[in-house]
């Protein structure tokens, strides 16, 4: 029995969706499972050996990420499911999907789930396998009680309304209609499962952190002259990130922890990097003053990245609160698998809760106030905080989500 990834967001090598895809594919192939991705039409003309093998075929017109994460109108919504339950009966139809496969969804929005379901009433006779629905961003909220709450009560309605929809494939028990479909739902912690729970009456569960991989053992490392080494940044350039307050606040941090080594990775290959010339003009002139700042513009291997997080002994994550106030995050996933670390957090995001709620004791500042970063840093100088202990609930999130999928189509893991 066949499994299939269905994703239109893999579009580049550079995102989540590579590393999550390779995951599956590795897992299942140990497992002797077959396992396919329909990606992106954009794959097409990748180097083949890039695009994971013979594994992935380009296919998708369908985008995944729309109109920079903020809920289309109503039209839209309508004519982007279309569009999908079209691609995926295409798919069925030239055999790129057979009636028994599996199928999973790991990064999709209410479109996506609404396209699924039309898929599913659609071929209700000529399609027959399980499905795997993993929703990893926030539905909103029921009611806007702040100006800048009233996209995430857009996003409720269309969620509602496409949960609605497939609710009734998977529920319906007349013996006249077509025979219930077998869809598990998942989502990416506690609180999207209390939201999702709201507005859809299927039962959600909580699914392991998607970007899961299993410890890298760290290279050997020559005996630093610092007592103690921070990352300041890491992963894709953007502005929610922190990447400008970094580069405000980097000479004032590097001048008043000088036995502290800090590195700071600017990925030139990220996505629009040259919005941020400037920056990295000025930080080439910051690390000509301070030698206690270790600074890369390549992008890192996952090795590489790995070795960050093992030799390092606090991570500090810069995120705009607005943004990130009920969005996930893969660098505390990552964090986490690390159980060293000490983390500093912005204060009213969702990893600042959801880190204490793992088991964690955060380092909390104030968003874009350099003052308040150095007197967290100053109080993890004088006091670190000791291991993180993950609860029952952070040992549910950090274990291999590939493994979980594997499990949850019922396949059996070789011993």
């Amino acid at each position: 029995m066949r499994t299939l990834v269905l994703d239109p967001g893999f579009e580049d090598l550079s995102s989540h969706h590579t590393n999550v895809n390779k995951q599956l594919i590795s897992h299942f192939r140990a497992n002797s499972c077959e396992l396919n991705i329909l990606s992106s039409i954009n794959l097409q003309g990748f180097d083949k050996q890039a695009l994971l093998a013979d594994n992935t075929i380009p296919w998708f017109i369908s985008p995944c990420y729309v109109n920079g994460l903020r809920a289309v109108d109503h039209e839209q919504e309508q004519r982007l499911a279309l569009q999908f339950s079209i691609e995926l009966s295409m798919a069925l139809k030239e055999r790129h999907i057979n009636r028994a496969d599996n199928l999973i969804i790991h990064s999709c929005f209410s479109f996506h789930i609404l396209g699924l379901a039309l898929f599913l009433q659609k071929e209700a006779t000529t399609y027959a396998g399980k499905v795997i629905v993993c929703s990893m961003f926030h539905p909103g909220h029921r009611v806007a009680k702040q100006p800048h709450e009233l996209d995430g009560a857009v996003w409720y309605r269309r969620y509602k309304l496409a949960l609605a929809f497939l609710s009734q494939l998977v529920s319906v028990s007349d013996k006249s209609a077509a025979p219930r479909r077998n869809v598990r739902l998942a989502t990416s912690c506690k609180t999207y499962q209390e939201a999702f729970s709201d507005c859809s009456s299927l039962p959600w569960e909580v699914h392991p952190a998607i970007n899961f991989t299993d410890p890298i053992k760290p290279k050997a490392v020559d005996s630093e002259p610092y007592a103690k080494r921070v990352i300041l940044y890491i992963g894709a350039l953007k502005h929610d990130k922190g990447i400008v307050f970094l580069v405000d606040a980097l000479p004032q941090i590097l001048s008043r922890f000088s036995d502290t080594e800090f590195f700071v990775q600017f990925n030139e290959q990220s996505p629009n990097a040259h919005v941020f010339d400037d920056l990295k003009k000025r930080l080439v002139d910051i690390k000509q003053q301070h030698n206690n700042l270790s600074l890369t513009f390549a992008p890192l291997s996952q090795k590489d990245y790995e070795h960050q997080f093992a030799t390092s002994d606090a991570l500090v994550m810069l995120y705009d609160v607005e943004t990130y106030q009920l969005k996930t995050s893969g660098l505390l996933w990552d964090a986490i698998r690390h159980p060293h670390l000490n983390v500093f957090l912005p204060q009213g995001i969702w990893a600042s809760e959801e880190y204490q709620a793992l088991g964690g004791q955060p380092f909390l500042f104030n968003e874009g106030c350099s003052d308040s970063l150095c007197e967290q840093l100053a109080l993890w100088k004088a006091k670190p905080k000791g291991r993180l202990s993950l609860s029952e609930y952070g040992r549910v999130i950090n274990q291999s989500f590939s493994k979980w999928c594997l499990q949850s189509l019922g396949f059996v893991e070789n011993s």
